[in-house]
């Protein structure tokens, strides 16, 4: 699990650029702030907020994201619309940064569902228990959030990377010269091919999933643990010689390829920029 610094580094890294782009904060309506007003801590910012349609449900459920955690409100009829529940309560659920694995956005012609991997998440009498999904976001709002996470959690592996750099794995030494195999999708799927190598996915979605997202067969995709590399032996390692290297934003993937090549002298390659580029490239191509 990550280090409470490793968490605040990389969501003060993800805040600022969301920042930069222009889209931090969001304006409360009168419901939303009837709903969360009273739960939010001191100095606690709401950041962005994804909700579902009127058309996918008439009390609409909600994810809330602030600068300390997510906040997911299921609220029921009475509450959303009256403001007091009658026949069931108003489910809110907290969920720390800390606790996201992954987010997956599915993509729908008008709306997505956005699906996040939550780690340790017991607490039964909440709605979204293990996991968390929402149906029928518009696609623009859902795509930030996406993006907004996606940030998170890989600003957050960086620092934890950095860090194990700083221990000594995979030390980056002022006296390496530079490395950096980082290729097109196009390019990659063709050394795919010709070398009958596999795209090695750093995440833990399904294969099924990251296959369609690659255009490729599920036979050519394969997973890999980079909390195990350092105990790996080269004969074990030898085996990704060649292969393409795939994380979210592509940073993941090109300190791994950089650290096979220093310290066993194993060429590999990085998907230039990492799956969420194209996931943002299908978007806007649609759009």
């Amino acid at each position: 699990m990550a280090s409470r610094s490793h968490i605040d580094l990389g969501l003060q890294k993800a805040i600022e650029k969301l920042k930069a782009s222009g889209k931090y904060g969001h304006v409360h309506g009168p419901r939303c702030s009837s709903e969360i007003q009273r739960v939010l801590e001191p100095e606690e910012e709401t950041i962005l907020e994804v909700r579902q349609s009127h058309f996918r449900n008439i009390s609409p459920e909600r994810i809330i994201a602030t600068n300390r955690r997510l906040i997911i409100v299921r609220p029921s009829f009475w509450g959303h619309y009256f403001g007091f529940n009658m026949l069931r309560y108003t489910d809110i659920s907290f969920v720390p940064y800390k606790q996201l694995i992954s987010i997956v956005m599915s993509k729908g012609k008008f709306l997505s569902t956005i699906h996040m991997r939550i780690h340790g998440y017991t607490d039964v009498s909440s709605a979204i228990r293990n996991e968390g999904e929402i149906e029928g976001i518009r696609n623009r709002y859902a795509m930030a959030f996406t993006v907004f996470i996606e940030d998170v959690i890989e600003a957050r592996e960086e620092e934890e990377l950095e860090a194990m750099h700083q221990r000594g794995f995979a030390a980056e030494a002022a006296a390496d010269p530079p490395y950096e195999k980082s290729i097109t999708l196009e390019n990659a799927a063709r050394i795919v091919n010709e070398k009958s190598v596999k795209f090695v996915w750093l995440g833990i979605e399904p294969i099924g999933e990251v296959a369609a997202m690659l255009g490729t067969s599920t036979d050519n995709v394969v997973t890999f643990n980079t909390a195990a590399a350092g105990q790996m032996s080269k004969s074990e390692l030898s085996q990704y010689k060649d292969c393409v290297f795939v994380s979210y934003s592509g940073q993941i993937s090109r300190h791994l390829v950089k650290y096979l090549k220093r310290e066993y002298d194993i060429d590999a390659y990085s998907l230039n920029r990492g799956i969420l580029e194209i996931a943002k490239a299908a978007f806007e191509k649609f759009n």
